[in-house]
């Protein structure tokens, strides 16, 4: 089940690289940087679910980082395609649902829920981007060698 879950996780990423116009050369590079962050939020999705979805965000981000400076292309190339199979868009439906519907504690509840994982990506994000250049560029400098 988990390799059936791996494969739409790499589908769904590079659907969304062609909706956002990533070039063709890099549709693979995308899709693996969806699918390792996916599985990481995945194998620690267990203990703390927001951890799992930060830890994931930070793969991702850090992924991101070092495929736009080896392969010399935007940072957000990779980024926003990668970070797609995190976001999570059935709880919005649910909260939108939920409110729509009148159910305030259950659109309360989720809406939360949302707002926490939504965060921990943020952070997650954050986190990477928050590392100087210059320890990249020392990593870019280390593979030459």
């Amino acid at each position: 089940m988990f390799v059936y879950y791996l494969i739409f996780c790499f589908i769904a990423t590079v659907s969304f690289a062609v909706v956002f116009n990533v070039p063709r050369s890099e549709f693979w590079t995308c899709g693996l940087i969806g699918t390792l962050g996916w599985s990481v939020g995945f194998v620690f999705r267990d203990g703390a679910i927001f951890f799992g979805i930060f830890l994931a965000a930070c793969c991702v981000a850090l992924l991101s980082r070092l495929f736009a400076l080896f392969r010399r292309c935007p940072l957000t190339l990779y980024m926003v395609p990668g970070i797609i199979p995190l976001v999570p868009g059935g709880a919005i439906y649910t909260t939108m649902y939920a409110i729509i519907s009148g159910e305030q504690t259950s659109a309360a509840m989720v809406g939360i829920n949302t707002l926490q994982t939504a965060g921990s990506i943020c952070l997650g994000i954050l986190a990477v981007l928050a590392l100087p250049g210059s320890v990249f560029e020392r990593i870019k400098i280390f593979s030459r060698l």
